[in-house]
């Protein structure tokens, strides 16, 4: 009987790793089917609160969709055409005309503070002489 015991250990050993073993299996079952049932819960409040928002913003838009209505039917719109004629075209790529450039000039010395109507004044020239009385 000696002989046996050694092996009944080992045998026992074995029995008792596969029942833990077991038991740990059906454990992980149970918290999966657990987790499985939260998470559907879960989602199930998620889609009954998406739901009535969803049928809340179809309400808006039909009382919006009904006051753009009563809106149209109380504003007339009008639309009025009106015929230009450009006699000479002011923004073009182009080159301006004399008249312009006169006037381009003129507003440069007006806004730089001298005199329009006075000649322009080169270094070389002599000062103007004083008006005699």
């Amino acid at each position: 009987m000696t002989a046996l015991r050694p092996y009944l250990a080992i045998v026992g050993a074995v029995v008792a790793v596969a029942l833990l073993a077991a038991a740990y299996i059906a454990g992980r079952r149970d918290g999966r089917a657990i987790a499985d049932g939260k998470q559907a819960a879960v989602e199930k409040a998620v889609k009954a609160e998406r739901d009535k928002r969803e049928a809340l913003v179809a309400a808006s838009e039909a009382a919006g969709a009904a006051k753009e209505t009563d809106r149209q039917e109380k504003v007339r719109e009008i639309y009025r055409e009106t015929n230009t004629i450009t006699e000479r075209p002011v923004y073009r790529n182009l080159c301006v005309d004399a008249d312009g450039v006169r006037l381009v000039e003129r507003a440069t010395a007006i806004a730089n503070g001298n005199d329009p109507g006075a000649s322009p004044v080169t270094p070389g020239d002599p000062a103007p002489a004083a008006p005699q009385r």
